[in-house]
């Protein structure tokens, strides 16, 4: 099961797989552990992003040991170090040993760095951060256009 936990407004939710229900069941990230929850997000008011970004800084410079952070938009998703959607992208095409030309991404905040990174074909959308244009191969204005680009390709 998949444990999750958010802080929002200083309040920290943890979702309970087993009943799938969310309720208030800590006072404090120090008690909060990966043996806890897999993942959590800190949710910053709308257009916090730059607030974001150093959220994610400053937990990628005191917790590397532990967790990663990535930004996507005004909210910060954190993990256990070693995992991103590109690890886990990684892992994917390693198990169905699946050809890297036939492997697409698209992301459009930069917690999806690391997944333009793990494929050779990355895709981002009009309205993202120059760090993902710069990263992707091709730059869409909507899904549908990235998914009629891939097919035109076959």
């Amino acid at each position: 099961p998949v444990h999750m936990s958010i802080v929002y407004k200083d309040e920290i939710y943890m979702y309970r797989p087993e009943d799938k229900s969310w309720g208030t069941t800590i006072d404090s990230l120090d008690e909060l552990t990966f043996n806890d929850s897999d993942a959590f997000s800190f949710h910053f008011p709308e257009g916090d992003i730059e607030d974001a970004k150093n959220a994610m800084d400053y937990i990628n410079e005191h917790y590397s040991d532990t967790c990663a952070a990535f930004q996507n938009k005004n909210h910060v998703d954190v993990c256990g170090v070693g995992c991103s959607k590109g690890t886990g992208i990684n892992h994917v095409v390693d198990y169905f040993n699946i050809n890297e030309n036939d492997v697409y991404g698209i992301g459009d905040s930069w917690n999806d760095l690391p997944l333009l990174d793990s494929v050779k074909h990355g895709y981002t959308f009009t309205y993202a951060p120059n760090e993902l244009k710069d990263k992707a191969e091709r730059v869409v204005g909507s899904l549908s256009e990235a998914i009629q680009d891939i097919l035109k390709e076959d």
